[in-house]
């Protein structure tokens, strides 16, 4: 499976705490729009990103997709690859950004749990799924990870927080079917 894992060149970012989880899920239930993620959608994307660490880039986290605000860039994403359930993100907060520590501790405490992509797509097509049909994701370009209050698919769930200062639980998970 194509890996995606940022470099240790450029500038560091400090880190306080990881969240890791699912940004996207392979398990074909439509999300809130009606499309299904095909397992090696983000096949190429990972590879081109990865292509991208000799400048030290990395796939940003944000909160909410907020793309507007710098603060909103709450940290990157140090992993990320396809498995059998979907796209598994791990990813580091800005420990210098207030709104990146208050989203782990929103996290941490479970209030924070879904993740979400922005994307675009490079190749889709209809697909007939269980009687009805939905629109399957085959090829996309990815271009950021977010903490959402509500995702378009309520399967993409944070499984882990990790570090960060006390009360946070290092292996959190949100429930047994996680």
């Amino acid at each position: 499976m194509p890996k995606y894992k940022s470099a240790e060149v450029g500038v560091q970012m400090p880190s306080d705490g990881i969240v890791e989880g699912y940004a996207s899920t392979f398990d074909r239930t439509p999300d809130s729009y009606g499309d299904v993620i095909a397992k090696g959608a983000f096949a190429r994307t990972l590879d081109e990103w990865r292509a991208k660490e000799g400048d030290g880039l990395s796939i940003p986290l944000l909160y909410g997709h907020n793309t507007d605000d710098p603060m909103h860039n709450i940290g990157r994403v140090t992993d990320a690859h396809e498995d059998e359930r979907g796209l598994f993100v791990h990813a580091e907060f800005d420990a210098d950004n207030e709104l990146a520590q208050y989203a782990r501790k929103l996290a941490a405490e479970g209030r924070l749990y879904q993740f979400s992509f922005a994307y675009s797509i490079r190749d889709a097509a209809e697909v007939q799924n269980d009687g009805h049909y939905d629109y399957e994701l085959r090829d996309l370009d990815l271009y950021e990870v977010s903490l959402v209050q509500i995702p378009a698919n309520q399967h993409a769930v944070v499984t882990s927080i990790k570090g960060g200062g006390a009360g946070l639980k290092s292996g959190r998970r949100n429930s047994k079917a996680d």
